[in-house]
């Protein structure tokens, strides 16, 4: 995280506000960031599930095709 410091005479409460400022936008794109990329691994969970419901339902019916012979 980078911080930038104004040493110009009476601006370091605006800098300091402005630093919070940043910090908040920081810390909010950082959760961004973490909320993304755990809806890819769900998106990924949900895939990887509805291919096994598929594979699960396909051996059901084979299995229920065999035994009405």
């Amino acid at each position: 995280m980078m911080r930038t410091l104004c040493l110009q005479t009476g601006d370091e409460g605006v800098d300091m506000k402005d630093n919070a400022e940043d910090e908040e936008v920081i810390r909010l794109l950082e959760q961004l960031q973490e909320s993304r990329s755990q809806r890819a691994k769900d998106q990924r969970k949900i895939s990887d599930l509805e291919e096994q419901l598929a594979s699960l339902l396909q051996v059901q019916e084979n299995l229920n095709t065999y035994w009405s012979v």
